[in-house]
């Protein structure tokens, strides 16, 4: 994953490589379940969905699995770009 962030004219900006065969890591995967049940976002009885997002346990695997799916199809694909009234231009690929 690539995070771009350039000010208009100026040749400085940032640039950041995250590796995704981290951020989509089955170890990563297990963290972030773990820490949306510790906070509420996914219940712990029964795998039953939480009131407050409507994920289970099971939905958020399967999320992951589509984006490391997704991701080994469509190498550079963009996630998000904008382009702001101020100068900005962030780009954030896959």
């Amino acid at each position: 994953m690539k995070l771009k962030i350039k000010k208009g004219g100026s040749k400085l900006g940032l640039f950041l490589i995250l590796p995704s065969h981290m951020l989509f890591s089955r170890a990563a995967e297990s963290l972030a379940v773990r820490v949306m049940k510790k906070h509420g976002f996914i219940s712990d009885r029964d795998r039953i969905t939480s009131s407050r997002t409507g994920l289970s346990e099971e939905t958020m695997k399967a999320v992951f699995n589509e984006v490391r799916r997704f991701h080994h199809k469509h190498k550079r694909f963009v996630l998000v770009e904008i382009n702001s009234s101020e100068g900005y231009n962030i780009k954030i690929t896959l």
